[in-house]
């Protein structure tokens, strides 16, 4: 049986429109990939054989049980690089590539060590390093053996042997004696009493350790300002990922720390990465 693409987009998006979490467009992004063909090519393919739709209708019944299409293909693109990733660490967003994009800016200025605390998936970390060609000294730490599962995964695909991905509740399982140049997190930030009202995709196949921040939701920003400076150079600096209305608050809590802080917005106008640092900014 051979049927219209216009026939199998229209059957795909109406299914799709009772996710809580659907955008316009997805319909399309499923098709293309699970026939792994290129936008180009989707775009001048016409008709799909029984077998192409069979597969396009097995995907859809998973999107249908909320389940992301990242998670369903165990890929997601962050920086322009693709990472595998699974129901044990967060997907990546695109909001946090902003985070990565500082960090580089301030790494081009002779960065020697950079600390992906909280690393995950290793997207940012990995990024990084790929970015910088290998010059400069990465460490990526979770305190999650199945996250880091997934970064050494990252680190084999993506052939940046040269990071080092070790287990560390934080600072606790970190050198005092080698300490890093930049910092970068992104942490859990959801309060706890919220992570129930997040989307079904996320709350149901992105891990809890990940997204729960406490019942303030700024649990990881306290022991991050309380114990970093036994890990931080003079002149190093902190990268935060925040949430959308937490920025008075965190910095609040590095100022009350002996820090000062800056505040940058994400591409959707969003509160989205706190600069940190001691000193003063001229």
């Amino acid at each position: 049986m051979i049927k219209d693409k216009k026939e199998i987009l229209r059957e795909v998006k109406n299914a799709m429109k009772v996710l809580d979490d659907y955008s316009g467009g997805e319909e399309e992004l499923l098709c293309m990939m699970t026939l792994n063909l290129s936008r180009e090519k989707f775009f001048i393919k016409e008709k799909f054989n029984q077998k192409e739709y069979d597969k396009i209708k097995k995907v859809l019944n998973e999107r249908l049980k909320n389940k992301p299409l990242n998670k369903i293909f165990k890929k997601q693109t962050f920086f322009g690089i693709d990472f595998f990733i699974n129901n044990n660490v967060l997907a990546p967003r695109v909001e946090t590539e902003i985070l990565a994009e500082m960090v580089l800016k301030e790494i081009n200025k002779g960065t020697k060590r950079v600390l992906d605390l909280c690393c995950g998936s290793g997207c940012i970390g990995l990024t990084l390093s790929i970015k910088t060609l290998n010059k400069v000294e990465f460490v990526l730490s979770d305190i999650s053996e199945k996250a880091l599962y997934v970064a050494r995964k990252n680190r084999k695909l993506l052939n940046q042997n040269a990071v080092r991905i070790v287990k560390s509740d934080l600072f606790s399982g970190l050198k005092k004696d080698k300490k890093f140049d930049i910092i970068v997190c992104n942490p859990p930030y959801i309060k706890s009493k919220d992570i129930e009202t997040l989307s079904k995709g996320v709350k149901n196949f992105d891990p809890h350790i990940a997204l729960d921040g406490g019942k303030s939701g700024l649990e990881f920003y306290e022991k991050i300002a309380q114990n970093v400076t036994n890990f931080l150079t003079e002149k190093g600096k902190i990268f935060l990922e925040i949430g959308f209305d937490e920025k008075e608050d965190v910095q609040n809590i590095f100022n009350k720390n002996g820090f000062i802080t800056k505040c940058y917005k994400d591409f959707s106008g969003q509160d989205r990465v706190v600069e940190i640092k001691r000193g003063s900014y001229d």
